[in-house]
């Protein structure tokens, strides 16, 4: 029975073994070459950000404006005439 196993097996091939593997032995001319060291940066890069531009613009106006107060003219006043207060003194 070992001559039957010994004719399917093909010519160059490594038995499996535990690892379950077989890898064909590599030309140097087929190898792939390797790859060059990439230089890392020290530091991480850093987003530059534009300046920030003064505000030229004047700040909005509120939406809701107050009410404006109502303005009072005091009552005019003629010489000699005696002018009584709209509010009694507060009493003592």
């Amino acid at each position: 029975m070992r001559q039957e196993d010994d004719r399917h097996r093909s010519r160059g091939a490594t038995p499996r073994g535990d690892s379950g593997r077989v890898e064909p032995p590599r030309d140097p001319e087929t190898r792939t070459p390797e790859t060059p060291e990439i230089e890392q940066p020290k530091e991480p890069a850093r987003i530059t950000q534009p300046p920030e531009e003064p505000q030229t613009e004047p700040p909005a106006s509120p939406s809701v404006l107050p009410p404006a107060e109502p303005e009072v003219e005091p009552p005019e006043r003629r010489e000699g005439e005696e002018v009584t207060p709209e509010r009694p003194p507060p009493p003592e």
